[in-house]
């Protein structure tokens, strides 16, 4: 309708209304001028609207004027002006959030579109909640995108945003990431309450993180609080760029850091932003210039009080409603042309206004109505134009919740960046943010205006002065060029002090990497020539710190880790970093130049380690050699605790045996936990020890040498050897009266020696080295006393300096001596380290292998043996082992001190109570002091100050008192009886009796039985090697000559009167002492086999008991089955004697001896039945052993000739000898035919003597017939006739003897006249004889 009426009447414009929201007075009723230039910005953007005919030229502008202080009025504005007949369809204000917040609400709902100037709040830029309000200047998460442009202009990936969870910071946190300019990567988003004091637990995780870049989103407080936590914990360091809101990028936090804090080192080159919302104005751009002519040429409204009303007229601009007040209009001409005195957002209600002319204009070109939601619209997805706040127009997209969109700012804003200047920090802590640059949000970077600012260089915190690309250096770096290593030291301690070994030894690490990255310096630059080491320093005080430190390692280089690691910690750390880096799957090699606890040694958990220095329990190598090689000790007793130090010296000691194997008198393990110790000192004292192990506790070792010695136990003659860690606090431990020098008397440990290397020629070139470094510790920075602020190669440790800066870590090593320096000597052992590490990685680079725990650990502990400061250097390369020295540990190039207790010591200094007497390598072994070295001799405990024996002297037994006179005794009896039986045979010589008994036998005999007496005898003198030769020779020559006579004997009489066949056999007496000669022969040879190969000797029987050890005394062979098989051989001679004995036992005894042959035997077996379990058996004492032996011998060798020739010598000297039995005593029964009707022609006859043959030769029978000489011959031949083969002819030769018996007595009846025996039975008897 309004077209078709202005097409017919003309120029009829349609009228337009836009309401203005500024509060001219505040609640107070006091002038706001800035509201009031609001105001006028709006007035004059309508005015110059409507004078323009290229815009919205058949529209008119009209305004209305409210205001809206606080929630209440704000609300009553808002509903006011949706209720309003002109159908008001856009607003512009210049309201803070409260009152816009209220009234966008209201809008929304009648579909008014308001356009915001001033308010920047984050929540605005909630498209969902506020669909109708648009703003024409930037919220405050712009900046944040700004950042991400700066960052993506940069070169900047990875991130890490702190942020705290109010909706300004969340938005711009969300901003700076969301990818809009350029990808980026956000390593970590850490969101917390703003209200928030404590940040350890999110800077703890950060530190994990690795970035290089570290936004911060939050107010000054918290903010404040972050940096200087992060500060503190090595966070924020050098290397780091921090990057603050815009809020934040100001003197506001400077309130909040603590006193001791140096800002200016925390904030150092931190970057920060300025929305910079009058650049176009400032920088006299067209529009600016434009506007500010207009701005400056307005009529004055301050002169005299203007009374301009508004298009409702209902509201006076320029003065009080009530006309009462004074004049409240600006004086226009007092503002600069160049818009510096004007208010920053004064151009934005400028250009707000013409955001909506501009928007009206779409709708009307379009023939679209005059609509809020049209309106909305056009704005949106249709305005932009340059205004004097630059170019202009509006974010398009969908609503978002928490994303900087739709409906706000866009165009070219501009942004200073600042950079914290220490400078200008330090001249005025008010500043310290300088502009360095402006940057566009279109991203065009604008070099900094120096007309309008003052501008400085920009400076990064970085270790090569560029921005960083968030990722730490060298992430990307590996081989063969680079290889990364780790280095775990604690330079400061848990409280933040210096720790000067440690310092020391991690500057020894770098001195190392140092020379072999450096190809030109002539030491060893062949090694690695065309790698660089490359390493990450980790700080552990601690078990858990030790834990995140190595897994920090593991996560190095933007988690491309280290190849291994060089650790100089204490025990507890380095066990710890020990299970992570050989846990699954991570698998790194450790070289430990430190950390000596006896757990080490259990290759099967530590399997990825090899130690420079020796283990603990190395000690126990040391002294096993120096009790066995150069004490000679073997009983000992060992009193161990039951933890790891205890058990591991232990087995050095007892299972390594490299030098000795132990006789353990006692082994007594002691619990830790162990209090009362009277129990183990009763079973040391019943085990009679005299050295003594102790690898026990300082206080339990006290404990035990106190109780020890007020048992009478560890007083003089005692050796105690111990440990070192045992001798550091035994000492002190002892009660307070205890005689300390008496207790600790003689004892004895080995000590490491690390200093050692000190003295060596290689050792004093690494000092020469040492002392020309570059002096490490403060220096002037800029007129300000600092310390070094050089970082690790990872570039996320200070290696000099506390994290946050307060406490320096360098070193003057120009000041260390070279003859006496006080320098660790583990930083030698340190750069022994690198240097096998060097030496190992550069065989598996030159190899191309790949690097990992098992590589490594392989080719180290096969292929680096070297020379190095401390010495050689070469690792064990055994199988892994839980219980001792093993896989990994340091072989070679070791040294200790053997140290020995001093009284004067003690009493000059407590301190220094042991002093040097010996020096050990293992190379040498135990050997004396170097000419450097000072050495005192040893004190013993003992009261001459000799070596203290390890046992009681030995007793030796011999041979008793009662013992020799027994068979000194036993020996004279013999003798006695020898003589009387040989005086006998001598005598009676030619008696048929010892001429039946062949003298030449008896005096054989006699001769044997003098030789056992010679060997009883010799039994009764001490023993040595000759008794023990004469004693075999004269025991077996006397056998050979008793028995082998009697065994001759016995064997002739078998072999005369048992032949077999009716040949006569000759046996003369020579005939037997050829015999005899022979035997003799033989057992001589025999014995000297047995002397030459058996080799009798003296030896001992030993036997102790609580350490005292006794001897007795035994003849031994070397070879003792030659022994055994002469015993054997005569055992043969004995039965083969006994078979003849049965065979002949039916000979006349006046040619037969068996019987008493028999005797001897038999009492000799009766012996060796009694004896044999006794002397065998039981296991007794060779004293006891010899005495029962040689008693039994001569006792066989009485009873032997006493039954050979006791029963000669009564038959001769009672004259019975023509009495003797000359008959056979073997019964026969035979049945002889005869003419006798009552018999059958049968007479049984049996007769004890054979034939029944008496004096007169007349046969008698059992049956009382009568054999006379008509029926002799047909009787005997009727008895040899009716016998069996074997029995006839043993029945003839037995009597054969008989009858020429009975022909003897025949003969001598006769001749003594009996007259009975007639001539007739002779003749008879005869032919009988010869017929058998």
């Amino acid at each position: 309708l309004i077209f078709i009426f202005q097409n017919v009447y003309g120029d009829i414009k349609e009228n337009v209304t836009i309401a203005g929201i500024f509060n001219i007075y505040d609640e107070y009723g006091n002038v706001d001028y800035v509201q009031l230039e609001h105001l006028s910005a709006f007035v004059l953007a309508i005015n110059d609207i409507n004078a323009r005919t290229d815009i919205l030229n058949d529209v008119h502008l009209n305004y209305i004027i409210r205001s809206g202080i606080g929630a209440t009025e704000s609300t009553l504005t808002a509903i006011d002006i949706s209720k309003h007949p002109d159908n008001i369809i856009s607003a512009v204000t210049a309201l803070s959030f409260e009152e816009v917040n209220e009234m966008s609400s209201i809008f929304a709902e009648n579909k008014i579109v308001l356009a915001s100037s001033v308010d920047d709040a984050s929540d605005f830029s909630n498209g969902i909640k506020y669909p109708y309000l648009v703003n024409s200047n930037p919220l405050a998460p712009s900046s944040a995108h700004i950042q991400q442009v700066t960052f993506c202009l940069l070169g900047t990936q990875g991130i890490v945003i702190f942020a705290s969870n109010d909706e300004w910071h969340t938005y711009s946190a969300y901003e700076a990431s969301n990818n809009d300019v350029c990808k980026l990567t956000v390593r970590a988003k850490y969101m917390f309450d703003p209200e928030t004091t404590d940040f350890s637990v999110i800077i703890s995780n950060a530190l994990n993180i690795q970035s290089t870049v570290m936004l911060i989103y939050t107010n000054a407080k918290c903010a404040a609080l972050l940096l200087e936590q992060g500060y503190n914990a090595g966070l924020f360091r050098k290397g780091v760029m921090i990057i603050v809101g815009e809020d934040i990028s100001n003197a506001d936090m400077i309130p909040y850091f603590s006193s001791s804090t140096d800002i200016g080192s925390v904030l150092k080159s931190a970057l920060g932003e300025n929305f910079w919302p009058k650049y176009y104005i400032l920088a006299q751009s067209a529009n600016g210039v434009t506007f500010m002519n207009k701005w400056t040429k307005q009529n004055s409204s301050q002169i005299t009080c203007n009374t301009t009303v508004d298009s409702d007229g209902n509201f006076y601009l320029y003065q009080n409603s009530d006309k009462l007040g004074g004049c409240v209009g600006l004086n226009f001409s007092s503002y600069k042309s160049d818009g510096s005195n004007l208010n920053d957002y004064t151009a934005y209600t400028y250009d707000a206004t013409y955001l909506i002319a501009y928007g009206l204009q779409h709708l009307r070109n379009n023939n679209k109505l005059f609509t809020g939601e049209n309106l909305l619209s056009a704005v949106i997805y249709n305005v932009s134009f340059s205004g004097p706040t630059g170019p202009f127009y509006l974010l398009k997209g969908k609503p978002l919740e928490n994303k900087y969109g739709i409906g706000n700012r866009g165009g070219a804003l501009a942004y200073r960046i600042l950079n914290f200047k220490e400078t200008i920090f330090y001249a005025d802590n008010s500043k310290g943010f300088s502009d360095v640059v402006t940057v566009l949000s279109n991203g065009q970077i604008v070099p900094c205006n120096r007309k309008l600012l003052t501008c400085f260089s920009l400076t990064y915190n970085t270790l090569d002065g560029a921005f960083a690309n968030g990722y730490p250096p060298y992430a990307f770096s590996s081989l063969p060029k680079f290889v990364k290593i780790g280095g775990l030291f604690a330079p400061l301690d848990s409280n933040g002090y210096p720790n000067k070994m440690q310092m020391e030894m991690f500057a020894a690490f770098k001195m190392a990497i140092t020379e072999i990255n450096n190809k030109k310096d002539g030491l060893y630059d062949t090694l690695l020539p065309s790698t660089t080491i490359l390493y990450d320093l980790q700080i552990a005080n601690g078990y858990l710190d030790a834990l995140n430190s190595a897994q920090s390692l593991i996560d190095a280089f933007y988690y491309s880790g280290v190849k291994a690691v060089i650790s100089g910690l204490p025990n507890d750390e380095t066990k710890a970093s020990h299970s992570i880096f050989s846990a699954d799957g991570n698998d790194i090699f450790q070289l430990n130049s430190f950390a000596s606890d006896s757990a080490l040694v259990d290759g099967l958990t530590y399997k990825y380690k090899a130690q420079l220095v020796p283990i603990d329990s190395y000690e126990g190598a040391v002294l096993q050699d120096l009790i066995c090689t150069y004490f000679n000790y073997r009983k000992v007793a060992f009193i161990s605790s039951n933890d790891d130090f205890g058990q591991a010296y232990l087995n050095e000691m007892t299972i390594y045996r490299d030098y000795c194997e132990f006789d353990q008198l006692l082994n007594l393990v002691v619990p830790i936990s162990e209090s009362d110790y009277s129990s183990y000192i009763d079973e040391l004292k019943v085990s009679g020890a005299r050295v003594i192990i102790l690898l026990v506790s300082g206080s339990t070792a006290a404990s035990i040498i106190e109780l020890g010695f007020q048992s009478g136990i560890f007083g003089e003659d005692y050796q105690i050897f111990t440990s070192s860690l045992t001798a550091s606090t035994m000492i002190s431990s002892f009660s307070d009266n205890a005689d300390i020098s008496t207790l600790m008397k003689g004892i004895i440990y080995a000590e490491f020696w690390p200093d050692y290397a000190f003295n060596t020629d290689s050792g004093k070139q690494f000092l020469t080295r040492w002392r020309e470094q570059t002096y490490r510790g403060q220096s002037l920075y800029q007129g300000i006393l600092q310390c070094d602020k050089s970082l690790d190669d990872r570039g996320d440790t200070y290696i000099y300096q506390s994290q946050n800066g307060t406490i320096c870590a360098g070193l003057n090593f120009s000041s260390y001596s070279i003859d006496k320096p006080d320098l660790t000597p583990y930083a030698l052992f340190t750069y022994d380290a690198v240097y096998a590490l060097a030496r190992g990685l550069d065989n598996l680079v030159k190899a191309g292998s790949s690097i990992n725990g098992d590589s490594l650990r392989d080719v180290l502990l096969t292929e680096v043996n070297f020379t190095g400061v401390t010495g050689l250097v070469e690792f064990e390369n055994t199988d892994i082992n839980e219980l001792y020295f093993s896989r990994g540990d340091r072989d070679l190039g070791i040294h200790y001190k053997i140290m020995n207790f001093n009284a004067d010591a003690y009493k000059n200094n407590a301190s220094n109570s042991f002093v040097q007497v010996l020096q050990w390598t293992n190379l040498e072994g135990v050997h004396d002091c170097d000419n450097f070295t000072t050495c005192t001799g040893f004190i013993f405990c003992s009261e001459d100050n000799t070596v203290v024996k390890e046992s009681e002297s030995t007793i030796i037994k011999t041979m008793p008192v009662g013992g020799i006179v027994v068979l000194a005794l036993i020996s004279f009896i013999i003798i006695v009886m020898v003589v009387i039986y040989t005086g006998l045979t001598i005598r009676f010589y030619n008696s048929k009796l010892v001429k039946a008994a062949q003298p030449e036998m008896l005096i054989c005999i006699l001769l044997g039985v003098l030789l056992a007496a010679g060997r009883v005898l010799i039994a009764a003198f001490p023993i040595n090697e000759y008794s023990c030769i004469s004693g075999l020779w004269l025991a077996h020559l006397s056998f050979v000559l008793a028995f082998g006579a009697l065994f001759i004997k016995t064997y002739r009489v078998h072999i005369v009167l048992n032949s077999k066949n009716f040949k006569r056999v000759v046996f003369t007496g020579s005939k037997a002492m050829k015999y005899m000669s022979a035997a003799l022969l033989v057992f001589i040879i025999l014995l000297i086999i047995l002397t030459a190969v058996g080799r009798p000797h003296r030896s001992y029987n030993s036997s102790t008991t609580s350490n005292q050890t006794t001897k007795t005394v035994r003849c031994a062979f070397h070879r003792p089955q030659i022994h055994t098989a002469l015993f054997i051989l005569e055992a043969v001679i004995i039965f083969v004697g006994a078979r003849l004995c049965l065979a002949v036992k039916d000979v006349p005894d006046a040619v037969n001896e068996s019987k008493f042959i028999a005797i001897a035997i038999t009492f000799i077996l009766m012996l060796a039945v009694l004896v044999f379990p006794i002397v065998f058996l039981l296991g007794l004492e060779p004293v006891v052993y010899q005495i029962i032996a040689s008693v039994s011998f001569g006792v066989a060798a009485i009873v032997t000739v006493n039954a050979i020739f006791l029963p000669k010598a009564i038959s001769i000297l009672s004259s019975q000898e023509n009495h003797i039995n000359l008959k056979h005593k073997k019964k026969h029964k035979v049945v002889v035919p005869v003419n006798d009707a009552n018999n059958e022609g049968h007479v049984s006859i049996t007769q004890t003597s054979s034939i029944p043959l008496n004096i007169n030769g007349v046969f008698t029978t059992n049956n009382n017939v009568v054999v006379n000489q008509e029926n002799i011959f047909e009787v005997t031949k009727a008895i040899v006739s009716k016998m069996k083969p074997d029995d006839k002819t043993r029945f003839c030769y037995e009597n054969i003897s008989n009858f020429q018996a009975m022909l003897l007595n025949v003969h001598s009846n006769m001749s003594q006249g009996s007259s009975h025996a007639s001539n007739s039975m002779i003749d008879n008897v005869e032919p009988l004889s010869n017929t058998l």
